[in-house]
C-alpha cells in the first residue's frame, strides 16, 4: 500500500518537479534511496527538492549521506547490503564474524547451510567460492546426510579451506562507479557451464574522451546445476 502511494505521488508531481519524481522513483529500494550525481550541486538540489516533495505526503527523507562529506568520521556506511568505503567510493562485502571458524571443530549440512546464507551479495563477486559450498551442499542431499550428521573429514577440509578464501574476500573492493563519461561503451558476458554447475560474468568497457580503456566488473552469478540431471 505505501509504495503504491509513493509511486502515484511521485508520478503526478508539477511539471517543474517531474524530474526529480522519476529520479526518486527509479532508486527506491524498499526504505533506502540510493543515486548518483555528477556534481556535489546537482546532490545537493536533489537532496532539498525530494525531502520537500515527500515530506508534503509526511514521509520523511532522512540521514542522507554521501561521498563529498569529507568531513565526516563515518567513512565506512551500509547501502543495500554492503559496506561503502565513501572516501574510496569503493564497495566491499562484509563476510560475518561467524564464518571464522573459531571452535566449529565439526561440519554439519546445518552449519554449512546456515553460515552461507549469511553471504549477501547481490553483486556476485563472492560467488565462485560460494558456489563450491553448494555443490558440497547438493552432495549431502544426494547422500541423504542428516542435519547434523558430520561430515567425513575430506569433505570437512574442503569447506574449512573454502571458508578460509571467502573470509578473505572482504579484502576485495569495488568501485562503485562502474561508467563515467565516455565516447564509447561496450559489454562482455562470459559463460561456462559443466555437469556439476555454470555461471555467467559481466564487465563493461568504455573508452573515454581522452582514448583511456576502462574495464569494469559489473555482476556474476553462479548456479549448482540441477541433481536429477547429473544423475542421468
Amino acid at each position: 500500500m505505501r509504495a503504491s502511494v509513493l509511486e502515484y505521488q511521485l508520478l503526478n508531481v508539477s511539471e517543474d518537479e517531474k524530474g526529480t519524481g522519476l529520479e526518486l522513483l527509479k532508486s527506491l529500494y524498499v526504505d533506502n534511496c540510493v543515486t548518483s550525481f555528477n556534481s556535489v550541486n546537482e546532490y545537493e538540489k536533489f537532496k532539498e527538492k525530494s525531502t520537500l516533495m515527500l515530506k508534503s505526503v509526511r514521509m520523511d527523507l532522512q540521514q542522507w549521506e554521501s561521498n563529498s562529506e569529507t568531513g565526516s568520521e563515518n567513512a565506512i556506511t551500509n547501502v543495500l547490503g554492503y559496506k561503502w568505503d565513501k572516501f574510496q567510493n569503493e564497495l566491499f562485502v562484509e563476510i560475518p564474524n561467524a564464518w571464522n571458524f573459531g571452535d566449529m571443530s565439526s561440519i554439519t549440512k546445518s552449519k554449512v547451510l546456515s553460515l552461507a546464507s549469511q553471504v549477501f551479495d547481490k553483486i556476485g563477486f563472492t560467488s565462485p567460492a560460494v558456489l563450491i559450498l553448494k555443490m558440497l551442499l547438493q552432495e549431502s542431499w544426494a547422500l541423504d546426510l542428516k542435519w547434523d550428521e558430520e561430515w567425513n573429514a575430506q569433505k570437512s577440509s574442503k569447506v574449512k579451506s573454502r571458508f578460509d578464501q571467502i573470509y578473505s574476500l572482504q579484502n576485495i573492493k569495488v568501485p562503485r562507479c562502474a561508467v563515467g563519461s565516455c565516447r564509447e561503451l561496450q559489454l562482455h558476458v562470459f559463460t561456462d557451464a559443466s555437469k556439476y554447475a555454470y555461471g555467467g560474468i559481466v564487465f563493461v568497457r568504455n573508452v573515454t574522451e581522452q582514448h583511456v580503456v576502462n574495464i569494469q566488473y559489473i555482476v556474476a552469478r553462479s548456479r549448482v546445476a540441477p541433481l536429477e540431471k547429473k544423475l542421468d
